[in-house]
């Protein structure tokens, strides 16, 4: 999957990755062996694709150009939930998919917002909210939480620096609660408040109204309960995935969309997503060396790691994100494949996909070699 279309009025556009770098497991952690995919499932030429969520029976839902569609992983042809179009009745491309408890979350960076029963497909939310930018949102239970930022016409409207965010369907986005504030450095919790997804981090809901939440400013996963309480967090000794130039990516690198990968993004490791395995939660995390992509789900402990899990697949760079959803076990990716040699635009973003499954391994609870 690539993301280096428009962005938003958050200001300006950002995508992460860079050159060749190490991409070895991290320090202190107890590396599984390589997890081979069960399933690769082509999909059709349906224009970009960039989320994932598992859908009713086998099915998930895939959200892109052609809007919020669902496909069967038998194969088949898609089903369309939210077709592409102007509010209220499509979306001018869908950014990420959220689903839990047969309720489906989408947004799009042209501030669009969608969320929807998927057993009747009637839509229990469908407006444009201008003057906030959602950088991920899930409604868990009756909790909907939201990453993103207020926003006016000269930017981010934020000076409390809040990165999550929760309420009702009932209420507008201006009734938001705030409920994550941004640590660090005046200039990260800026560069935050400008990025847009999949870099600026990612959230997950559960069923009991809960959400993790993993932000790219700042190390640690943080657990908060329906009410927006702190539970847990984790993590927390994470550094490298911290992003340190997200100004540059937002600034400097605005009309260097490729540059924002091969000087910045793949230097490092990176958030791609986040799910909930039934050990507790995994971060998606990109890796890059000698301009191959590829990733892992790594499982924190208090501090740092008690588990990575490589994941079998790959792709050719300097572009390329993964999102996933799980169920149980079973843990969904999409993955973009370009389709050139070329590093240029357009050609650098002509990609086609896969669904690709996996069964995940049990993980041990017990020790934490990570700490």
């Amino acid at each position: 999957m690539t993301h280096a279309r428009t962005t938003v009025a958050l200001a300006a556009i950002i995508l992460l990755t860079s050159p060749p770098c190490a991409a070895g497991p991290p320090s202190g952690a107890g590396v599984l062996t390589v997890l081979q995919p069960r399933a690769r499932i082509p999909i059709e030429d349906i224009g970009f694709l960039s989320g994932i969520a598992f859908g009713l029976n086998e099915t998930v839902l895939l959200g892109g150009k052609a809007g919020l569609l669902s496909y069967p992983l038998s194969g088949g042809r898609p089903v369309t939930i939210v077709p592409p179009g102007m509010p209220p009745a499509g979306t001018m491309g869908v950014e990420r998919v959220r689903s839990v408890g047969g309720i489906a979350s989408i947004f799009s960076l042209h501030r669009q917002q969608f969320i929807v029963r998927l057993s009747d497909g009637r839509r229990l939310l469908s407006r444009a909210a201008p003057n906030f930018g959602v950088m991920d949102m899930v409604l868990a239970g009756d909790t909907l939480w939201v990453l993103g930022t207020p926003v006016n016409k000269t930017g981010a409207d934020n000076p409390d620096g809040v990165a999550l965010w929760r309420g009702t369907l009932a209420g507008e986005f201006s009734a938001l609660r705030p409920v994550h504030r941004l640590a660090g450095s005046e200039s990260s919790r800026r560069g935050f408040l400008y990025t847009p997804p999949p870099y600026a981090g990612a959230a997950a809901g559960l069923p009991d109204g809960s959400a993790w939440v993993v932000v790219a400013s700042e190390p640690g996963l943080y657990h908060y309960d329906k009410g927006g309480r702190l539970v847990e967090i984790l993590g927390q000794g994470l550094g490298e995935l911290v992003i340190s130039r997200l100004e540059d990516l937002n600034w400097k690198l605005a009309t260097d969309p490729v540059g924002r990968y091969t000087q910045i993004l793949n230097v490092q490791p990176t958030v791609d997503d986040l799910v909930v395995t039934p050990e507790g939660p995994a971060i998606v995390v990109r890796q890059v060396s000698e301009n191959s992509v590829s990733w892992s789900l790594w499982y924190p402990a208090k501090d740092r790691l008690r588990a990575v899990v490589p994941l079998g697949l790959e792709r050719r760079g300097p572009l390329g994100n993964l999102a996933c959803a799980i169920r149980g076990r079973a843990l969904a990716c999409l993955l973009g494949i370009p389709l050139s040699t070329k590093v240029t635009p357009p050609d650098v973003y002509r990609e086609k996909y896969e669904v690709v499954v996996f069964d995940l391994p049990e993980i041990s609870t017990a020790g934490s070699p990570g700490g």
